[in-house]
């Protein structure tokens, strides 16, 4: 395992034995940032040369540079109550209590499955660059995906929360 970035923050050993880590993790997603800038550039570039479509692609250009600026990092969180996901400064979240998380796997998304927020076939995918995720899910059965370049973090974070469910006994 690497060592955290800088930009990652664990407690290496909590003060009490009963006061679980945090962890705070924030990955840039330069991809998806340059995937932006090039819509970015052509709608200002055009604007200079269609004076009669400037304010249309001004518009534009706004616009994609809002949606770049919404999407430019994402910050995972796991404090001793909760797991959050924010993308961006904050519009877009996602939280989930830690009591209802069952399991959590590091693994990989699918190219196909791209960045972003979107649905997939092993539920909500939330990610700004790279493949590597941790697969959580939940005690009601949905599960999503959560994409960073600390998944193995994410993970162990996680893994000081998680409480398995108690086995159903057979029914006969």
């Amino acid at each position: 395992m690497s060592k955290p970035s800088r930009r990652t923050r664990r407690n290496q050993k909590p003060d009490n034995q009963n006061e679980a880590q945090t962890y705070r993790h924030r990955q840039t997603g330069w991809t998806m940032l340059a995937l932006f800038a090039i819509p970015i550039a052509l709608c200002l570039a055009s604007s200079q040369f269609h004076p009669q479509q400037q304010n249309s692609l001004l518009g534009v250009a706004g616009a994609l540079t809002l949606l770049a600026w919404q999407f430019a990092w994402l910050w995972t969180e796991v404090d001793q109550t909760r797991l959050r996901v924010i993308f961006g400064p904050g519009l877009i979240r996602k939280q989930v209590l830690l009591v209802d998380i069952v399991k959590a796997e590091v693994t990989t998304s699918r190219f196909m499955e791209g960045w972003g927020i979107h649905y997939t076939r092993r539920g909500w995918l939330y990610n700004v660059s790279g493949r590597d995720c941790v697969l959580i899910t939940q005690r009601d059965g949905k599960s999503f995906l959560v994409g960073s370049n600390d998944a193995m973090g994410l993970w162990e974070a996680l893994q000081q929360h998680i409480e398995p469910e108690e086995p159903q006994p057979a029914q006969g």
